[in-house]
């Protein structure tokens, strides 16, 4: 090859042409590693939908379990405190009952003194 110095058109052709192709392969390599990040992209984002509905589907299970479960056992409490309830108002009333009347019998007692210390038979 014959060198004519800095300004040989063909050898800087040749030598751009040398750039060019190894720029169109580091070119395709990068698009092919460009493409498989592309897949491992939508690869993992399939995975995490499925991790976030798997994990969204069970937090819903346990929120129903829970609230069926709160449910039942409230109806069951409630039973049980309104029974309780209803006997304690019962029990007051009849101990009202027996005091009240002890009560009338005292005052009865009472005034019957009281008139006796002013009344003389």
């Amino acid at each position: 090859m014959d060198d004519r110095g800095p300004n040989d058109l063909e050898r800087i052709i040749d030598d751009k042409d040398k750039i060019i192709t190894h720029l169109k392969h580091d070119n395709k390599t990068l698009a092919k590693e460009v493409s498989d990040l592309i897949e491992e992209k939508k690869r993992l984002l399939d995975n995490q939908s499925n991790k976030w509905y798997n994990r969204t589907m069970k937090n819903i299970m346990i929120a129903l379990l829970v609230l069926c479960f709160t449910a039942t056992v409230g109806n069951t409490n409630e039973n049980k405190i309104e029974k309780y309830i209803n006997n304690e108002i019962t029990k007051t009333k009849e101990f009202q009952k027996v005091k009240w009347q002890e009560g009338k019998d005292q005052l009865t007692r009472t005034f019957t003194q009281i008139k006796s210390l002013f009344v003389k038979n």
